[in-house]
């Protein structure tokens, strides 16, 4: 019966009618920063909404940064979704932020997994506070809109209210042709991720 009723809520929110696979990759802000105003428990309960409602031609894939990166969840096809949140739930902030490392990860992901006529969108899970490094912030956009104009969206899920981080964030986003979407503390909006991938 709970399977069913999963299906059923698959084809309520995502049919197949109307929308056609993803291949959604998160790339998830794992350093320090993220420990305060329980930022990653409510980055954890907006990622598990979202899969809740991925259905098996959809496939998924999470990646984490902090000093460097790791591919927590190599690409899956989305049903499975107890080993899906098991890994979510495993998630735990610590150390500095590295979000190249990250970036140049998961755009390789989804170019290797690219579905022609799909959504391919990769999802920042940030507070924008990252050390870029040598990078400067006009060939971090750069890297942004050419993997857009190859057809993977850039979508952000921002935490926190430093202006500077926010400004960029928003930036980011509309040069990969997604949206920026905030978090706000308290907030229990945990379907704007089920949103976006409309």
């Amino acid at each position: 019966l709970e399977t069913d009723s999963l299906l059923e809520k698959n084809e309520t929110e995502l049919s197949r009618d109307t929308f056609g696979a993803n291949n959604i990759v998160f790339l998830i802000d794992e350093s320090g920063s993220m420990k305060g105003d329980k930022k990653m428990e409510m980055l954890k309960a907006a990622i598990k909404e979202l899969v809740s409602v991925m259905r098996e031609i959809d496939k998924i894939t999470i990646i984490t940064y902090a000093a460097n990166s790791e591919i927590l969840l190599p690409t899956t096809e989305a049903h499975k979704k107890e080993m899906i949140y098991k890994l979510i739930d495993s998630l735990k902030p610590y150390g500095w932020t590295n979000g190249v490392s990250g970036m140049n990860t998961a755009y390789e992901n989804i170019d290797k997994h690219f579905i022609p006529d799909g959504n391919n969108q990769l999802f920042l899970a940030t507070d924008g506070e990252f050390n870029q490094g040598d990078v400067t912030e006009s060939s971090f956009t750069e890297m942004v809109k050419a993997n857009a104009a190859k057809g993977t969206k850039l979508s952000i899920i921002g935490f926190g209210q430093n202006e500077k981080a926010v400004k960029l964030m928003k930036k980011m986003a509309e040069a990969g042709h997604g949206n920026f979407l905030q978090i706000i503390p308290g907030s229990n909006n945990t379907n704007l991720l089920v949103e976006e991938i409309k």
